[in-house]
């Protein structure tokens, strides 16, 4: 027997910095996009023990991790259902930093970030 199950689906590019618009499915079945706030809030009906595939399609200077989330319906007794909540990511393909370097006799010192 199916029944409502409320999801709360955040995006985000950085932990705690959320993306908007990011187009959100389910079983490949669109369920909308994200709000300003970055996260989808929405029913599906499912029944306890079904696994449900969550994918994103990330903006255009960001990418996906490879997997896909999945997602195990459980029933609990309880007279109040939280909704299930789910992070995805979406990476930036360029970041800008800026470092400072302080060594000594170290003018013209190579400095190599992620390698």
């Amino acid at each position: 027997m199916t029944h409502p199950v409320f999801f709360e689906i955040v995006v985000e590019s950085d932990p705690g910095v959320r993306l908007d618009a990011v187009p959100i499915q389910v079983d490949g079945e669109s369920l909308g996009h994200t709000s300003s706030d970055g996260a989808l809030r929405t029913p599906i009906f499912s029944a306890p023990g079904r696994v449900h595939a969550v994918t994103h399609d990330c903006p255009a200077d960001h990418v996906a991790p490879r997997r896909s989330a999945s997602i195990r319906v459980r029933q609990y007794a309880s007279d109040r259902a939280a909704p299930i909540q789910i992070k995805l990511e979406c990476r930036p393909l360029v970041r800008v930093a800026a470092f400072i370097v302080r060594a000594k006799n170290g003018a013209g010192l190579p400095v190599r970030v992620n390698g």
